[in-house]
């Protein structure tokens, strides 16, 4: 059973941000391989999105190459909010 923070919106549990995590940095080969049936992630340079019977649910996009660097947006076409997540290289 999920729990929500007090501090986030009504809607937003702190495990779906571990799940926005996972969706952005870990490979495709993986995430299809945990994926249920009738979901599926297109993988693209700059763009993944998730999709379930054929409709797009969460899209992510990346700013550059590597992917890890600069701002990735996650937007959640379904649940209705945008996580935006900027990295930099340790310097």
């Amino acid at each position: 059973e999920e729990t929500r923070d007090p501090a986030l919106p009504d809607g937003l549990a702190g495990a779906r941000f571990i799940d926005d995590i996972q969706l952005a940095y870990w490979p495709a080969a993986a995430i299809r391989a945990a994926l249920p049936a009738g979901w599926a992630v297109e993988d693209l340079p700059l763009r993944r999105i998730l999709i379930e019977g054929g409709e797009a649910t969460v899209e992510v996009r990346y700013s550059q190459t590597p992917r890890w660097l600069g701002q990735i947006e996650i937007r959640h076409l379904r649940a209705g909010y945008r996580l935006t997540i900027d990295s930099a290289a340790l310097q």
